[in-house]
Formats: structure tokens, sequence, C-alpha cells
């Protein structure tokens, strides 16, 4: 049987009850956990919530889950809106339903949501981030294991999971320290170790990329001994807070391209150590070749920064489905999600201000990248862009040896 991970199987008995349905994984693609048995669990584990009908203990679950939906609608609360006491629950259903029963600020990010249920105890700790952009087909292997599953929306995220996405596919994970790892189509990418404590502001994270594309935002402001670093088949990188991009081609070749802050890289020997190291800042890239070959530190391309942009960033849709939710948020209290049933058509008919207005807010950095596969036109151009010349390639193998003579003659050809 394919097993699933999901919140469901991290759901701990919540404030002072009990776990009712102590349902753990996800059989197949079908959740075993449903919306009317979530908010009987909840009941149990929480009888004095004010969203929950007084006599509660006496009633079915059909008619506690629908008396329940009644009172949320009445409050204002839509996580329950047109949801069938049958209907399975996906992860990111689970999330808001949870975490709109737990009453926290309103208008909140997936990953700010979820480390509110965390830091009061409503769902485990032993997650390190979530899914929160997903397009196409992208699939996600826990601990080595054999058997793939799909990744939707609010995915958890583990330690020694391998994420593949297919060619025209995008995925973005948001880590619980709010970097963001940005994944283009034909990607895989694996989280060989992660060690992150808040109070401390520490941090050790380690990514292994095989293949593909990827935009790291890392998070800034951790304290000393903290790394964040990404090893690609020819070459290592190390960063403390930036935000850069990974490529590797299918020859194994990989580029460093630095947006903001500096890296530090190194070329992986023959021998399996790290050759010279280098610094990149923003606006440089670097190439990293078999045996241990690399280019010199060289500015990025108008052109190449282009095509970054175009294909890994947030796509159009994505930014309509979130401000669309800020848009229904407008005249929520701040305690809870409420909204009033009389402004609902006033409320969508100023989407598009609202749209203009808070593009920047959540979304600057972004969840998800453009639907533009990472295509054959998208590794030229790299190739074509960051392959280094001929007197780069001889620097770097004769760097000891090149002396001023030798090195102004090579220049002339």
């Amino acid at each position: 049987m394919n097993m699933k991970i999901s919140f469901f199987s991290i759901l701990i008995p919540m404030i002072t009850g009990f776990l009712l349905y102590p349902l753990q994984i996800f059989a197949n693609d079908n959740p075993v956990l449903t919306h009317g048995q979530l908010v009987k669990t909840i009941a149990y584990s929480q009888p004095n919530n004010p969203y929950l009908p007084r006599n509660f203990k006496t009633l079915p679950q059909r008619e506690l889950f629908v008396r329940t939906q009644k009172i949320m609608e009445k409050q204002g609360v839509d996580v329950l809106e047109g949801k069938n006491v049958e209907t399975p629950l996906s992860n990111l259903e689970f999330l808001h339903v949870v975490y709109a029963f737990s009453r926290g600020p309103a208008n909140r990010s997936l990953i700010d949501q979820k480390l509110f249920l965390k830091k009061n105890n409503l769902i485990s700790a032993t997650d390190i981030g979530l899914a929160t952009g997903v397009r196409g087909e992208v699939i996600q292997f826990h601990e080595n294991s054999k058997f793939g599953n799909p990744v939707g929306l609010a995915s958890p995220l583990f330690q020694y999971d391998k994420i593949s996405t297919s060619r025209k596919s995008r995925a973005a994970f948001t880590l619980d320290d709010h970097s963001q790892v940005i994944l283009s189509g034909g990607s895989t990418i694996s989280i060989d170790k992660n060690i992150y404590d808040p109070d401390k502001r520490f941090r050790q994270m380690l990514f292994r990329m095989s293949k593909g594309a990827a935009r790291f935002v890392v998070s800034k402001s951790m304290k000393k001994g903290s790394s964040f670093t990404v090893i690609t088949p020819n070459g290592v990188a190390g960063v403390r807070g930036t935000e850069f991009v990974t490529l590797v081609d299918p020859n194994e070749e990989t580029r460093f391209v630095v947006l903001e802050g500096k890296i530090e890289t190194a070329p992986r020997l023959p021998n399996g150590k790290w050759g010279t190291r280098s610094f990149i800042r923003a606006g440089e890239m670097q190439s990293m070749f078999k045996g241990g070959k690399f280019s010199k530190v060289t500015k990025v391309p108008r052109r190449l920064l282009q095509k970054i942009e175009k294909n890994i960033q947030v796509p159009r849709e994505e930014k309509k489905h979130t401000l669309l939710r800020q848009a229904k948020a407008t005249n929520k209290n701040s305690n809870h999600h409420v909204k009033d049933p009389a402004d609902r058509s006033n409320q969508l008919k100023n989407y598009q201000s609202v749209q203009k207005n808070s593009l920047n807010q959540e979304l600057t950095k972004a969840d998800l990248p453009q639907a533009h596969s990472l295509d054959r036109e998208m590794v030229n151009t790299f190739k074509k862009l960051s392959t280094p010349s001929k007197l780069d390639a001889f620097r770097s193998n004769y760097k000891e040896r090149l002396s001023q003579r030798a090195f102004d003659k090579l220049k002339q050809h």
C-alpha cells in the first residue's frame, strides 16, 4: 500500500481533550479523515469552543457537523462553507479548519498558520516546513522510500525527504525559519540535514541537488555556527542569509547565480574533497565542472537574470487565489476568521483594488514559480551565458603556474 504522510498523521490531542479518531495515514490518494470526523475530534478536545453547539455530546456526527457549520456561518467563518460531513480533507483544508477553531489571527500565510498551531501544541512539531505552492506533478519521497506521494498545498515537509518535479511542474516550500525553496521543472532535491531552534536562532540545513533549477531565499539573523548549504554533483554553496539560484544541467555542470547577499562556493575535486573557495556577491555568478574545474566569478548577464525571473517566480494564478482570500478577509474580526455575509458581494467587487494594493505584501518573495518549464532553451541560455571562456578554463587549471607573460599572451588569443 502506498502510504502518504500528512498533517493528519501528526495531529496530537488538542488542549485538554483526547484524539477520538486516531486515523494516521492517507491510503493511496484518498484521505481517511473527513470534515465530519475532524469536527467531532475537535469537539471532544475543545468542548468550550464557541463554534460548537452546547449539547454536542448528544448529537450524532452528521448533526454535529451541520450545527457547527451553521454557527460558524453566522459568525462569518467560511472554512466549512460548501463542505459535507463525508467530504475528505486535504492538508490545506485540515490546516484551515484547525486554525479557524484555534481562533488565531486572521489573514495569515500558510506557514504562519502552521507555526501558530505548533506553538500552541495543536499539531506535532516533527515537520520542518510545508508546500506553499504546487503546480503539475510534484512527488515526495520520505526517508529514501521507493514509493512517492503527490504533493499538494500545505503538504508537510520532513527531514530526509526527496522532492522531484516533472518537466512542466513547479513547487515551492517554506521552511519553519521562513526560508524558501522554489523548484523549477525537471528538478530533484533532497534534505539531508535540518536542525532549527527558533528560540536560540540557530539553524543548520543541508540540501543535496542532483538536477534542475532551484531558487533559495534564505532567512537572515541566525547566530554564529548556523549554516545553510547546497551540494551539487560538482560544487557546494554555503550561505547565511541571501537569495540565489542553483542550476544543475543534464551533464551535472553547476551554476550558482546570486540575486542578493553573497555565498561561498567551492568545486568538488576528483578525490571527493572541496577545492578553492570563492565568494560570489549579488549580481555575480560562477560555474562548476567535473574534475574540480571552475570558472572565475563574473557578472550575471541581464538576459540570464530575465530568464531566471521568468522561470522561477510566482504565477499569476497563485497571486489571484491568495489575494482573493485577502479580499474576503477585509472585514474579518482580527481575532478569528470572520466575514459579513451582507458584504460578500462588495468584498468580491473590491478584489481588483485589493490585488493592486496587496501584490507585494505577503508574496514579495513568493511561493511558486511561473508555469514555464525548465526546457532546453533555459539550459542552453545558462550554458551560453555562463560557460567560461578558454581563458577562464586555463586559469582554473593552471592558477598557480600562470605567469604574467603567459597570461598576457593568452589574452591576445
